[in-house]
């Protein structure tokens, strides 16, 4: 198959973004680099979750795709913006629901992920 035409891994669920935000909101915006401790073990729980689906790639949720989806959160973080910053401006509208949920409310958030941990 023509690498143009190579199957993607699947759009990240509600689930994950809300561990992923998690992690980015105990860092306060300033999450740890993508060989950390913290992104390997998301990447590593990520994964478990994602065990069942069928036709994902080598790379599916690996610690350089799981840093990137948590720098994507800085395009909606207003303390970084007001450093004149602008995020990663690519993702999806999840991303932005997630954001708009629980960036408010972290005690809310860190509630949620847990629960989520709990059933993987």
């Amino acid at each position: 198959m023509p690498e143009s035409q190579e199957a993607r891994n699947p759009t990240w669920s509600r689930d994950e973004l809300i561990l992923t935000l998690d992690l980015y909101l105990q860092f306060k915006g300033n999450p740890p680099g993508k060989t950390s401790k913290n992104i390997v073990e998301l990447s590593d729980l990520l994964n478990k979750m994602g065990a069942q689906i069928a036709n994902r790639k080598a790379d599916f949720r690996n610690p350089n795709g799981v840093y990137m989806k948590v720098m994507n959160f800085r395009r909606f973080d207003p303390t970084y913006i007001s450093q004149g910053k602008k995020g990663l401006q690519r993702g999806g509208k999840l991303e932005e629901d997630v954001w708009h949920d629980f960036a408010a409310d972290p005690h809310r958030l860190s509630e949620t992920a847990n629960a989520i941990r709990l059933i993987v």
